[in-house]
């Protein structure tokens, strides 16, 4: 128990002369007991299983919070139609759970960045940026499929301008000659329903600020 079915770690790495810096990011399926049966329909429904959800989210995040510090649980799923009940499930893990260390931030990727908007990821991260971070775990959740229709990527500053505060605070690893300088003190970690399409287009926004902030 505590163990998601998919999860990743991904660290953008840049050397230049001797100095080494690195920006890890986490994805994985959300930390519930749900299922998606396959059939004959482009989206077969989901349902939550009857267990203790908030036992097994207990312990996945606290593994999380041991490894990386601080979380942002950034959710990306509708918050409408078929995925609703999982967002609202996920939702009512984390105030149940009450964990210190951890932020959770919904954002509707497909109402928000409709049409490819992904410039609307502002409206999240504006969201967030003049809150003071302590080592806690935070839901962010965004409809990426409401929030994002019709290709509209430039919608995802909704949502990075709503965690940018954050994204300041955990900072980034920095070495230089083999001494440590600076440490990453916390992560995002992202999700949609498989981790792949929404996640992928958010991870790599939050990777191309980090690079040149």
């Amino acid at each position: 128990m505590g163990h998601v079915a998919n999860f990743v770690e991904t660290e953008q790495i840049v050397e230049r002369g001797g100095e080494r810096c690195s920006f890890v990011q986490t994805r994985g399926s959300i930390p519930l007991f749900w299922t998606q049966y396959p059939n004959l329909k482009y989206k077969p429904s989901m349902s939550l299983s009857p267990q203790d959800h908030v036992a097994a989210y207990t312990r996945h995040l606290r593994d999380q919070q041991q490894r990386y510090g601080s979380q942002v649980l950034v959710n990306l799923i509708d918050q409408r139609g078929k995925e609703e009940a999982l967002e609202q499930g996920y939702r009512a893990c984390v105030a149940a759970a009450a964990l210190p260390g951890v932020r959770y931030e919904p954002f509707d990727f497909h109402a928000e960045c409709r049409g490819m908007r992904y410039d609307r990821l502002r409206v999240l991260t504006d969201r967030i940026h003049h809150e003071q971070l302590v080592q806690y775990t935070r839901y962010e959740p965004f409809d990426f499929h409401a929030e994002c229709r019709g290709m509209r990527y430039d919608r995802l500053r909704v949502l990075t301008d709503r965690i940018h505060h954050e994204q300041t605070e955990f900072g980034y690893f920095l070495s230089r000659g083999g001494t440590v300088l600076l440490r990453q003190s916390g992560v995002f970690r992202t999700n949609c329903v498989d981790c792949l399409d929404r996640t992928n287009v958010l991870q790599s926004e939050l990777a191309r600020r980090q690079l040149i902030a």
